[in-house]
């Protein structure tokens, strides 16, 4: 069955209906170079802006317990994120950064889903983020983040898998492409926002089977810590609209290095 016919299904209206107006994201904000073409035409694409700044008026909603690929273990369905020092929301600034990543995306040709947009009172949970990727048979997923860590630790990185889940599926092939599409964003992020990969994972990645978003993933998909919220540094950089746009840049560049091989 050809993925257009997949996107037609009845079961993935809900999906479809997630995606951003092609306005979303306008502006004359200042972009590194012109996506010219369509070189990601006929590619499907999820992006994962994490946690939900309504979550913190959900505690009962978000703190119920599910599966996350560990046999016998649970998490939280979602978690309320972290914040800069001054009080500027992870859950803000990753949906923004979303949002222009979105656009950026479809003037490249590429389809483009969201697990939520602004709209959405809370959530959703870390299941249904990871299941939406895999109904769309997205090419590439991204969950976009930024870190709550000690002041002291600044930078990116991006989160993959560690070992395989036979039980969910999660096998060395699929670890591998996931590994491929980190080393894509990992390049394409520094190279266009000018930030250093992370002083505490210093090869750019943490290995982890602790993520319900990847373990649940069938499809190619990582994490990004887009920097420290903590670290004095890195936190002026996120609070700047300017900032946010290079950041949603080079995700954008990452994922069209994974898939065509060019930034």
């Amino acid at each position: 069955m050809s993925r257009r016919v997949l996107l037609s299904l009845s079961g993935l209206l809900a999906a479809a209906a997630l995606m951003v107006p092609a306005s979303a994201g306008a502006g004359s904000e200042p972009v590194p170079r012109a996506a010219s073409g369509k070189s990601l035409a006929g590619k499907v694409i999820l992006i994962d802006p994490g946690h939900n700044v309504r979550n913190r008026l959900h505690p009962a909603e978000i703190n119920r317990p599910v599966f996350y690929g560990i046999p016998g273990a649970t998490k939280p369905c979602d978690t309320t994120g972290t914040a800069t020092n001054s009080g500027y929301p992870e859950a803000r600034y990753t949906l923004a950064v979303g949002l222009h990543v979105v656009k950026i995306l479809r003037d490249m040709g590429a389809t483009v889903v969201m697990t939520h947009v602004n709209v959405r009172p809370w959530g959703p949970c870390i299941t249904r983020r990871a299941a939406l990727g895999n109904q769309i048979h997205a090419d590439a997923a991204v969950s976009i983040h930024a870190d709550g860590a000690a002041s002291s630790a600044h930078g990116y990185y991006v989160i993959v898998p560690s070992h395989p889940l036979p039980n969910v599926g999660l096998g060395p092939r699929r670890i591998a492409h996931d590994v491929r599409l980190g080393a894509a964003i990992l390049r394409a992020y520094g190279k266009t926002t000018g930030m250093r990969i992370s002083n505490v994972y210093t090869t750019g990645y943490l290995r982890s089977d602790a993520y319900g978003g990847t373990n649940l993933s069938r499809v190619p998909k990582i994490f990004i810590e887009t920097g420290n919220m903590r670290s004095p540094g890195n936190a002026a950089k996120v609070e700047s609209r300017a900032f946010r746009h290079l950041s949603a840049w080079g995700i954008a560049y990452g994922i069209r290095l994974y898939l065509t091989g060019h930034m």
